[in-house]
């Protein structure tokens, strides 16, 4: 009974990607089938040729990057706040159109909401089911993204979108991990696929640690 629990719950699990030896994988096979696909003539782009380089990491690119992209205590109001995600998002080679939706050249859409403040607990809820009813009226197949100011916000969003058991359709990640994926990216170090991946809910791993990971790996 044990074992045939278990493997019904490995079939819910799907690989999308191996990264610096850990094995990324989601719960949504409609979401791994956009992750693992071949690709297509149409992202045959400058987007697709950069994320197949890796180059040398250099200092000059995380003088760029701290230059253009405004570090959290500097941004003052909610406008500059999202302005500031939405550089990032482009930066990181997603179209980013209104209403905060990032769509990828994997055809991955991830409805992007940025909260600067640390929230309580039913305040966070609040703003989890109110991004499950936005992402229900989408038609494409679509993940929630919540960007927050400081730790303790990814904490109480983690927080609520579990107990709302929602996992497997949005996720969160701090605003400072978001700009160090994209000097991950810059750096060489990752491509675009990886960038997309690490943006959707991913079932076996936490990003916030797989981004240290990284960054050990990088650093040595």
């Amino acid at each position: 009974m044990v074992a045939s629990a278990k493997k019904k719950r490995d079939k819910q699990d799907y690989e999308v990607l191996e990264l610096f030896g850990i094995r990324l994988k989601v719960k949504n096979p409609q979401l791994a089938d956009l992750l693992t696909m071949e690709a297509k003539e149409a992202l045959t782009s400058d987007i697709s040729v950069l994320s197949q380089k890796l180059h040398a990491p250099g200092e000059a690119v995380e003088e760029i990057i701290e230059e253009e992209i405004p570090l959290i205590s500097e941004i003052e109001s909610y406008d500059d706040y999202r302005q500031a995600i939405n550089t990032v998002g482009e930066k990181l080679g997603f179209d980013v159109g209104l209403g905060g939706l990032w769509k990828s050249p994997t055809n991955v859409y991830i409805l992007i909401r940025a909260i600067k403040e640390d929230l309580e607990f039913e305040e966070a809820k609040k703003y989890v089911r109110e991004l499950e009813g936005q992402q229900k009226k989408l038609t494409n197949e679509n993940v929630g993204l919540f960007v927050v100011g400081s730790n303790l916000g990814c904490d109480m969003f983690k927080a609520a979108i579990r107990g709302l058991n929602l996992y497997n359709k949005m996720r969160v990640i701090s605003y400072e991990n978001l700009n160090q994926i994209l000097r991950f990216k810059e750096s060489g170090y990752l491509g675009h696929k990886e960038v997309a991946t690490l943006m959707v809910p991913l079932d076996n791993v936490d990003v916030g640690e797989l981004i240290n990971v990284i960054k050990a790996v990088v650093s040595s």
